[in-house]
């Protein structure tokens, strides 16, 4: 199950990453985005309405993962900390389509480019799954959610076949200098990260589509708080 669990994650979501970085990118490259933008649509609910979108989508597949592992392959876990497993990797997945989509102006390109570095970070975990490894290094290169699934099936796979499986009581135990609460913490961390410096580059880099914003645009009062401080 080690073996085969990230592999599973790893095809399941190779679809909803194509498609999700080839319409985004799409909506950029049809001038659709800034035709809203001008209709007074702000990036904020522009990327919520992403958001909603992804999290039902993520949703509806870690319920159907949890269906089909619960029959002879996850016995003794807790389905709620299994579900979680299911759901944050995810939705880290959003975060890092986010920061994908933002190098790119062409749908197409973006969405095989994008698809191939998801699949090519998996590989990372060849370099870090080695019990000599410290915790510390795996952690860093858990910020790759691939990395992150991989290194925490070894402790799944640990908890089943001890006929303990995975609860809250065991969710920060050590196996291999990797546990699973270091997989859920990078997880989220991974979301904010990716998304937020996806959004930041999004603003930033040179693009056909749209006006491009200074690269200390955050820091401006005026983002903040818009045209009140004219006032």
């Amino acid at each position: 199950m080690a073996g085969m669990l990230p592999f599973f994650l790893l095809l399941i979501y190779i679809l909803p990453m194509y498609r999700l970085i080839s319409n985004i990118v799409s909506e950029k490259e049809s001038k659709a985005r800034e035709s809203m933008r001008m209709m007074g649509l702000v990036d904020f609910s522009y990327w919520l309405s992403w958001w909603v979108y992804y999290v039902i989508i993520v949703t509806l597949i870690s319920v159907l993962c949890i269906i089909v592992l619960s029959f002879n392959v996850i016995k003794y876990s807790s389905m709620g900390l299994i579900f979680l497993f299911f759901w944050l990797y995810g939705l880290s997945l959003f975060g890092l389509a986010i920061f994908l989509q933002s190098f790119f102006s062409s749908a197409r390109i973006a969405a095989i480019a994008g698809t191939l570095v998801y699949f090519g970070t998996s590989f990372i975990n060849a370099a870090v799954n080695d019990q000599s490894v410290q915790n510390s290094n795996k952690v860093g290169a858990s910020l790759l959610s691939t990395v992150a699934i991989s290194l925490a099936s070894n402790n799944l796979a640990r908890f089943e076949t001890s006929g303990v499986g995975l609860v809250s009581s065991n969710i920060n135990t050590l196996y291999l200098n990797y546990s699973m609460g270091n997989c859920y913490g990078m997880m989220i961390a991974s979301l904010i990260m990716f998304s937020l410096a996806g959004l930041y580059l999004d603003n930033v880099l040179p693009s056909a589509y749209g006006l491009r914003k200074n690269w200390y645009y955050f820091l401006t009062r005026a983002y903040w708080f818009g045209d009140t401080m004219k006032r």
